[in-house]
């Protein structure tokens, strides 16, 4: 994932963060409430979440300890997030009507298709959305199967198809 993208992926889920002496505050964006994971929305209050970390400076350098609960098994699909995050950017674009289909395709050097099937990732389900992002979506739900299959419109279609638990 290139820098821009990771950095448009951060403005779109965090709001602000506050270093404290002994813990950190994230604000949460909304885009961000809806798809976070229950692990951490439980732990959100009032779309902030206060994470209790040993912070220490070494050599004048902030240093933050993680907790292991907080750590994940998981196996993220990079592929995958960078084009969810590149799609709601595409998005972002087209709605604010900055910019035609056609246009973004050639400021993107993409063809015009496939920023369409790219786009298409936006209709995901949020819980779909979410298990991609926090790495825990099923082995064969990769980008090269959503670019070529259609993508149901209706949300529980899209969990059966994808092999996703019904909620």
């Amino acid at each position: 994932m290139s820098e821009l993208d990771k950095s448009f992926l951060v403005k779109e889920l965090i709001e602000n963060i506050t270093v404290q002496c002994d813990n950190l505050e994230i604000k949460w964006t909304a885009l961000a409430l809806d798809i976070l994971p229950d692990k951490y929305a439980s732990q959100t209050k009032d779309g902030i979440m206060t994470i209790d970390v040993p912070l220490s400076r070494t050599h004048g350098v902030l240093q933050v300890t993680v907790p292991e609960a907080l750590i994940q098994n998981s196996c993220p699909n990079k592929e995958l997030i960078k084009a969810l995050s590149k799609a709601f950017k595409y998005q972002k674009i087209l709605t604010s009507g900055r910019m035609t289909i056609a246009e973004l395709s050639l400021h993107e050097e993409l063809d015009a298709g496939y920023l369409g099937r790219i786009l298409r990732l936006t209709s995901l389900a949020p819980d779909i959305i979410k298990s991609v992002l926090a790495g825990t979506q099923p082995a064969d739900f990769i980008l090269k199967r959503l670019i070529r299959e259609e993508i149901p419109p209706i949300w529980a279609e899209q969990r059966k198809k994808y092999n996703f638990p019904e909620i």
